[in-house]
């Protein structure tokens, strides 16, 4: 009998270790799977019966679900799945009402081994601001010759004209990387304009001179 109660003590001192510890911290809507493993005991618990239970887990009336070897079991949103040494347990839709102390249990022989885990759930993250679409106005202003019917020789009357380019509408991190080739664009139209209209006004200058030449009188000598 002594020899009984001796080898009884001595399992329970081997049993008595330190329970190891599992904390998840999460956000309401987010899912997450917790792994138990590592049960701190010497035996192996690949076929056994596993369970996740509510604090403090120390009556029948206290395990929220269990699953036999090999087996997937679901109840509401809590997913187990017992792959034997591990139990993955998965929380779906997490909500402030799921946030306490659980343990992972397996049945053994004697007293079943713990690993215990706390979840904290943490209030849902602001969602990321809207970006505000940006519209970019580019004015471009331009000379151009006008006719006018008071023109003294050698001068022409120049008048502005405005030309305003709207771009397309783009999202505020867009309008970095399309500054570049827009400014590009815009200095060759400037460009070209103003190349055209200094064509222009050497053209019109010649024709003002060989009108005059065309026109002068011709004195003849009495």
């Amino acid at each position: 009998m002594m020899k009984i109660y001796a080898y009884t003590c001595l399992l329970c001192a081997l049993s008595a270790v330190q329970m190891k510890t599992v904390n998840i911290n999460k956000h309401v809507g987010e899912n997450v799977t917790i792994r138990c493993s590592g049960w701190n005991i010497w035996w192996n618990v690949n076929d056994n019966v596993k369970y996740l239970c509510s604090s403090p887990c120390t009556e029948d009336k206290h395990i929220i679900i269990k699953a036999g070897h090999e087996k997937i079991n679901r109840k509401d949103q809590i997913q187990l799945f017992n792959k034997g040494d591990v139990l993955l347990v998965t929380f779906t839709d997490l909500q402030k009402s799921d946030a306490g102390k659980y343990y992972c249990g397996v049945k053994r022989f004697g007293k079943d081994a713990y690993i215990e885990v706390n979840v904290k759930v943490m209030d849902a993250e602001p969602s990321s601001p809207i970006k505000t679409p940006i519209t970019v106005t580019v004015t471009v202003t331009t000379t151009s010759p006008v006719t006018s019917p008071h023109v003294s020789d050698g001068f022409t009357d120049m008048s502005t004209t405005n030309q305003t380019f709207n771009t397309t509408t783009l999202p505020a991190s867009d309008t970095q990387g399309a500054e570049s080739p827009l400014y590009w664009i815009v200095g060759l139209i400037v460009t070209l304009l103003t190349l055209l209209t200094a064509v222009l006004m050497v053209i019109r200058r010649m024709m003002k001179k060989q009108q005059s030449k065309t026109h002068t009188p011709t004195i003849e000598a009495v």
